[in-house]
């Protein structure tokens, strides 16, 4: 009975049936307006620094990271540094900025911001490290 016409039917119904239930799966998973929440997957990104890469700045120079959305306060302390120089860093959630400041006045000399690991709200952890190198006259 394998190839009479009624099996025929009803394995050519099962196929169009089958069909039509994939189309309206792909078609109604693949739209934004399905309901389906999957959080924040976007780690964050370093929008400016203070200075900026090449500067040549005043020993007193202000030393901030600007980021495209808030980041725990924890893991910009952690994150933000500069390379061989002790020092605190402080982050404003208002502006998403982390400032740091060196415990000792900058030397004259070259000098290199760097950010890495700095992780957000959602707990996304930034791509790879950041790092500004500049100059104190």
């Amino acid at each position: 009975m394998a190839g009479s016409p009624g099996s025929r039917r009803a394995y050519a119904l099962l196929g169009a049936t089958v069909g039509a239930v994939l189309v309206t799966l792909l078609v109604g998973c693949g739209g934004e307006s399905d309901g389906v929440d999957l959080g924040d997957v976007t780690p964050p990104h370093v929008v400016s620094t203070s200075p900026m890469a090449g500067d040549e700045v005043a020993p007193d120079v202000r030393l901030t990271v600007v980021f495209d959305e808030g980041v725990d306060a924890g893991s910009a302390a952690d994150g933000v540094s500069l390379i061989g120089v002790a020092g605190a860093v402080t982050y404003d959630a208002s502006t998403r900025t982390a400032e740091f400041d060196p415990d000792e006045p900058l030397d004259p000399g070259a000098y290199t911001l760097s950010v890495r690991s700095v992780r957000d709200l959602a707990g996304n952890v930034m791509d790879g490290a950041v790092t500004v190198s500049f100059v104190v006259r």
